[in-house]
């Protein structure tokens, strides 16, 4: 039972005068809102997940919102307000139990749709083209939820895309993580998907994969690549197939499995050669080498890292020519790739809720006394609170 349910069901706390119960309260007192768009204002604010300011406000509705229109509003009881960092800048939030109550009403009214669709608007100005930390990501992180409550996976991936690569490579794998296993398994439960998106959605499963593979959860690696491979089959994109050949085989690899890596590799690189892929050709001859050094059969390692590096040399990939150079004399490298094993994922595949940080509410301010609305909504909060906590 959701708590707007049972607040509605919350009768008789003023002495048996039913009308006054929490459900009514908030009804009346959001009636009484006016100009009417400020109800539209609030039902569409519901819908972010962290603390806002004026200029969100602003995005979600054609009017022209004011400070004094949102403090107005915490004032009332629906927004909490806080002042935060140096310049003291109002920021504004939800209680939990309101803010339910007016999602709830957003879908009666239809406005669900409306108010995902201006939050994205609103994220995607404020985003960087290019997220460099955590902290610049947040914005893609918002646009992905909306994306995502919308059921528009496509533009969710994309979204991600400006990120993860940096994100990944600064070993941000538990942030990215649950995000692509969000995406994943939504995405995978749409009717058939075409062969572009199939495309798409099978680089979507490599990126968890390879998020797997470097937090050391390496079956669930084998699942993901697995899946990807299917999709890669299904859309019969050879490229992408062949990158998922390569990373059930470093998986194996890394779970000291090495023939299987070894075979996995091997067709990965027949698939390189007949489409000319000659970076993916010298990253699964190098993987090949490191299994085969496991597998103590050194000379056949050696040519291995020695036909990588030459079309690493090639290709005038230094930093690629570095690692086979480690590996064919000693002293062991010192830097390793991103892999745990050392084996090198597809750099030409496409790599890729943090936790959303959320104002840190007041107390709700108490209006004065010619609006005796927000005062019961204060009292109503405080009596299913404790009603809840008594049961």
């Amino acid at each position: 039972q959701d708590d707007i349910s049972l607040l509605r069901e919350i009768t008789d706390l003023h002495r048996g005068n039913t009308e006054a119960s929490v459900g009514r309260i908030l009804d009346v007192s959001f009636e009484q809102l006016h100009p009417e768009w400020l109800q539209v204002l609030l039902w569409r604010l519901s819908f972010l997940r962290q603390g806002f300011g004026l200029e969100a406000a602003q995005a979600m509705v054609d009017e022209p919102v004011e400070l004094g229109d949102l403090r107005r509003l915490a004032r009332w009881s629906f927004l909490q307000e806080q002042r935060v960092g140096e310049e003291r800048v109002w920021q504004f939030s939800f209680l939990p139990l309101i803010q339910r109550y007016l999602c709830s009403g957003a879908a009666e009214a239809e406005e669900e749709r409306i108010a995902h669709q201006r939050a994205i608007k609103y994220f995607e100005q404020s985003s960087e083209d290019k997220p460099q930390t955590l902290e610049d990501a947040e914005p893609v992180f918002e646009r992905f939820h909306h994306h995502c409550e919308l059921d528009d996976y496509a533009a969710a991936y994309k979204a991600m895309g400006s990120c993860y690569g940096v994100l990944e490579r600064q070993g941000h794998y538990r942030t990215l993580l649950p995000i692509y296993e969000q995406l994943t398994q939504q995405w995978s439960a749409t009717l058939d998907p075409d062969a572009e998106t199939k495309q798409s959605l099978g680089w979507a499963w490599t990126r968890l994969g390879n998020l797997y593979d470097s937090l050391s959860q390496y079956h669930q690696a084998i699942e993901a690549h697995g899946q990807a491979q299917r999709y890669f089959q299904d859309a019969e994109f050879t490229k992408g197939n062949s990158a998922a050949l390569m990373h059930l085989g470093n998986a194996y690899q890394s779970l000291g499995k090495y023939h299987e890596a070894i075979d996995y590799q091997s067709q990965s690189l027949e698939i390189r050669r007949e489409i000319g892929d000659r970076w993916g050709e010298a990253a699964s001859l190098f993987n090949m080498g490191l299994a085969w050094e496991k597998l103590q059969d050194h000379p056949k390692a050696k040519r291995l890292y020695e036909d990588a590096r030459d079309i690493f040399q090639a290709l005038q990939l230094p930093h690629m020519v570095s690692h086979c150079e480690a590996k064919l004399q000693p002293p062991p490298p010192t830097e390793n790739t991103t892999q745990p094993n050392g084996a090198l994922q597809d750099s030409q595949s496409e790599t890729n809720i943090a936790p959303i940080k959320s104002a840190n509410p007041t107390k709700p301010a108490i209006a004065r006394r010619k609006h005796p609305w927000p005062l019961y909504i204060g009292l109503a909060i405080a009596v299913a609170t404790l009603i809840i906590i008594l049961q």
